[in-house]
């Protein structure tokens, strides 16, 4: 089993006006929102986070749930538990941006990240990501039907991430949030679980 586990699930979604109602719960047990974000362009593509410090665990599989407040065409999720992780305080806030772009990239800095810290993020829009620089990329859930990405990397630093587009008109969200390292550990990944919604 893992000592200071968390589990973390990253969700992105398209559907217009589409929100996050009812938070998330893995193993019927409530998880800590880290973000909840809508880009306003276009009111359509959506990312948000949850974490839940789960002590050792009990080395089981169990569901993650995330309600929606209207039903989104398509969903990516992402679930994963990781070892070493702050039990009382599990993540740094969090860093946003929207994006209207016609160079073909987009940057997001994670301003509260320090060296060894594990950076969840979520990445949502109308085009593909082809790339991303700055950071070590440890799991990517991406659907195509919408260009999704519900990922998993880490950083140094955490600035800049960046991401580059197959086309260079792309509008879209990207989130992303460190998790803390509990005291005298390293976070490091121990298993990971797919889920992935797609209509």
């Amino acid at each position: 089993s893992l000592a200071n586990a968390a589990v973390v699930v990253v969700v992105c979604w398209d559907l217009a006006n589409a929100t996050i109602s009812g938070g998330a719960t893995w193993n019927g047990s409530a998880m800590t929102e880290m973000w909840n974000s809508r880009e306003t362009l276009t009111n359509r593509y959506g990312t948000a986070a949850w974490v839940l410090p789960v002590g050792t665990g009990d080395g089981s599989s169990h569901n993650a749930v995330v309600t929606f407040g209207l039903t989104a065409s398509i969903v990516s999720i992402s679930v994963q538990s990781w070892g070493g992780v702050h039990q009382t305080t599990a993540f740094r806030t969090s860093s946003r941006t929207q994006f209207d772009v016609t160079s073909g990239s987009v940057s997001l800095t994670v301003a509260n990240a320090v060296g060894g810290d594990v950076i969840v993020d979520g990445l949502t829009g109308n085009q593909g990501a082809t790339t991303v620089t700055g950071t070590t990329l440890r799991h990517d859930l991406y659907d195509s039907g919408y260009n999704g990405d519900a990922r998993i990397t880490s950083s140094a630093t955490g600035s800049p991430m960046s991401y580059t587009f197959t086309t260079a008109e792309t509008i879209g969200e990207f989130d992303a949030a460190p998790l803390i390292p509990a005291a005298a550990a390293t976070t490091t990944r121990k298993h990971l679980t797919l889920l992935g919604v797609g209509q």
